[in-house]
């Protein structure tokens, strides 16, 4: 995704510098009136083609943090169904302050315990 980026990027300082020497040489009198229209048609063009190629960077990249979140999700998941099968829990609940839960009893927070099944599964890979 880097590359693309810095790919994008390139392309886009390039055409900026394109669209500065077409000014220059207008302004300069080295070019007619009908070969800087020709000239900012074509830089309009390239614009257009980077907007389009940065919009599809920007979906492909979201599309990937959506797969990876729910990657990580499904994976979490799985290893919380098998640490209350383990511990005889029917409910896991997240826990954040000021979230839906207000208050919890400490003794049933198993946060230790889910973070040792992850951790112990990753390591295993």
């Amino acid at each position: 995704m880097r590359n693309a980026e810095s790919s994008l990027a390139a392309k886009q300082e390039a055409l900026m510098r394109d669209a500065n020497a077409l000014q220059e040489k207008f302004q300069t009198g080295t070019m007619t009136q009908a070969d800087a229209e020709k000239q900012q048609a074509e830089l309009m063009q390239r614009s257009q083609r980077l907007q389009e190629e940065e919009e599809r960077l920007r979906k492909s990249l979201t599309e990937d943090q959506k797969k990876a979140f729910n990657d990580l999700y499904a994976n979490v998941e799985a290893k919380l169904k098998t640490l209350s099968g383990q511990i005889g829990y029917d409910y896991i609940l997240s826990y954040s302050r000021g979230g839906q839960i207000l208050l919890a009893n400490d003794s049933f927070d198993i946060t230790k315990q889910v973070l040792q099944l992850l951790n112990a599964k990753e390591e295993k890979k």
